[in-house]
């Protein structure tokens, strides 16, 4: 299942369905139902959707006969191929596919490679020269004024660890960032995000699992904070506010989560450390947003339940709305995707499994409880996780 909202505030699903021909459906939410768009997309799956900034919903998928994928455009109240059909064999490195959209409307398929729409096909975004990252452990943004960039660790061994490389396309060849200064040891590539003035920022793990964050400032790679800040068994998560405040979630032993803020010298704990510490198990999967209030806001499951917790006073974090949306019972759920709209409302879409079959479902949050607003596919449906782009 994936979950996006339009330029009104309005949420759309993409989800598959099983049966004799297992299919993807789309639908949203009309304020009281939820409204199908488009039909039914036959032996199809792994649905990733996203909306341009005209409101055009866009969706990429898995073509299950070919084991190819295709791209469709929601237009003239059809899902028309956007591109060849079924123009590429799946590559499903990170899960699934995923589009990302910038602020022309130019649309990327990431899915392994990276590619976008030249307006009669899809197109290698590139070359790479003699810095061809790793494509099963690349990330790849576009920020706010269109530009590119990819990270990937290369030549290394999860023991060993590699050499993290960053990229930015110059709207012909993919550049490498000051390969020089970019750290070697590297045992995991977290995030990149980019903050207001388009300055990049990038976590790694280092060999001893200790956490760090970098930033280019136009001629060298930099750390941010103190090198090794903290230890972690698994990747950090980096959000930027709008204030470009940097906050990363982590978990920092087999269970807890923690956040930490960059207070322009250190990276100093926000509220309790461990605020997780009543799950048995890692959270995952987590990660982190900043609203538009400013708000930090955590998102993550511990397989029976999805919680999403906001650290809203500045002391500590609380359940955000009834603080939990509680799957117990299920025999397992995936979070899909959690969006934010341009209003400020989190909204999760989640399955519950019956026996054979799952149920879809999405609730947004309210000022003091998860509102249910309706569920988008009763008795029928496989809910996957959604690589997030």
């Amino acid at each position: 299942v994936s979950i996006t909202t339009d330029i009104t505030g309005t949420p759309h699903v993409a989800y598959s369905t099983s049966g004799i021909q297992d299919s993807i459906a789309t639908m949203k939410f009309n304020g009281s139902s939820w409204i199908k768009y488009g039909t039914a997309i036959h032996n199809a799956d792994r649905p990733f959707l996203t909306i341009d900034s005209l409101n055009n919903p866009h969706l990429t998928y898995l073509e299950k006969l070919t084991g190819k994928e295709s791209v469709r455009k929601f237009t003239a109240g059809n899902w028309n191929y956007f591109g060849a059909p079924s123009f590429r064999k799946a590559n499903l490195y990170n899960g699934n596919s995923g589009l990302a959209i910038d602020k022309n409307n130019k649309i990327y398929l990431i899915d392994g490679e990276i590619l976008t729409y030249n307006g009669i096909d899809w197109v290698n975004v590139g070359p790479y020269g003699n810095s061809k990252p790793n494509f099963q452990s690349q990330s790849f943004i576009v920020d706010k004024n269109g530009q590119e960039y990819v990270t990937s660790v290369i030549s290394g061994t999860a023991h060993q660890g590699g050499k993290l490389m960053v990229l930015k396309y110059n709207g012909t060849v993919w550049m490498p960032l000051d390969t020089a200064s970019l750290p070697n040891g590297i045992i995991s590539d977290g995030d990149i995000k980019v903050n207001s003035l388009g300055a990049p920022y990038v976590t790694y793990l280092d060999t001893f699992n200790k956490a760090n964050v970098i930033m280019f400032n136009g001629a060298n790679w930099v750390q941010v904070g103190p090198q090794a800040f903290t230890t972690t068994n698994s990747g950090l998560r980096l959000a930027i506010s709008d204030m470009d405040s940097l906050y990363v979630v982590f978990p920092n032993n087999n269970k807890d989560l923690s956040v930490m803020k960059f207070d322009g010298t250190n990276w100093v704990l926000k509220g309790q450390q461990g605020f997780s510490s009543s799950l048995t198990t890692q959270p995952y999967p987590y990660d982190i947003m900043v609203d538009k209030w400013g708000i930090p806001i955590v998102s993550f499951s511990n397989g029976s339940k999805i919680f999403a917790m906001a650290f809203m006073n500045g002391i500590n974090w609380t359940n955000t709305s009834s603080g939990s949306i509680n799957l117990t019972g299920s025999t397992w759920f995936s979070m899909a995707r959690c969006d934010t709209s341009f209003l400020g409302t989190t909204y999760i879409a989640y399955g519950k499994n019956f026996g054979t079959y799952d149920s879809i479902h999405v609730v947004k949050s309210g000022s003091n409880n998860w509102i249910n607003i309706g569920s988008v596919a009763v008795g029928y449906g496989y809910v996957y996780n959604n690589g997030l782009v």
